[in-house]
């Protein structure tokens, strides 16, 4: 439960087959239970920004809410509290600067992940945004 707790690993999937065949069940068994690691690295967090502009509500919705729980993950490491800057950040990828996206997306994959130096990466992306919001 720790590593749940510590966000380390995400529950994935439920495993049916534990109960041999039965069809009524009345319990969750732990054995069904799937784990899997919490990978933070660039590329995938980049890839959860490129499904965001995907044409199935569903794959943007849990982009969204990936991206949301990264956000929220690393505003804590940093001692932080305004989640409406996430709102800033997607504004800042998808609508802001269309030309210089790739960029920006790279930026904040780098930013969200687990990457030495990805911390103080995104406090600075932070206070841009901050201040992009002040000057406005």
């Amino acid at each position: 439960m720790k590593l749940l707790a510590d966000d380390k690993i995400n529950v994935i999937d439920y495993d049916l087959s534990v109960y041999e065949g039965v069809e009524r069940i009345q319990s969750i068994k732990a054995d069904g239970i799937i784990f899997t690691l919490q990978r933070r690295d660039p590329v995938e967090i980049s890839i959860l920004f490129r499904e965001m502009e995907s044409s199935d509500i569903v794959r943007v919705e849990r982009a969204v809410k990936k991206l949301r729980k990264l956000f929220k993950r690393k505003m804590a490491l940093a001692g932080l509290e305004d989640y409406s800057l996430f709102n800033k950040m997607i504004q800042e990828v998808f609508l802001i600067d269309p030309k210089n996206k790739d960029k920006i997306i790279r930026m904040f994959s780098w930013a969200l992940s687990d990457e030495e130096g990805s911390l103080e990466k995104f406090e600075d992306l932070i206070l841009y945004l901050m201040v992009r919001e002040h000057i406005k």
